[in-house]
């Protein structure tokens, strides 16, 4: 379990860091379209959490 929550902290700070670095190397369009940004973002972590999530729960089940 301490290893699953490792690995979710570290997928979610990865994606972080490219949210940011998309947003630094983009700035005009951020301003223009913040709204794609934005929705960017959040699918970003929405698909990568939500196996996290799915197995977060087989893994509670077990225990």
């Amino acid at each position: 379990m301490k290893g699953f929550l490792i690995l979710w902290f570290v997928v979610n700070f990865i994606a972080f860091i490219a949210s940011l670095v998309s947003i630094h190397y983009s700035p005009d369009t951020l301003f223009q379209f913040p709204y794609f940004h934005i929705l960017a973002i959040i699918s970003l972590f929405g698909i990568l959490n939500l196996p996290f999530y799915t197995a977060y729960g087989r893994i509670r089940d077990n225990e």
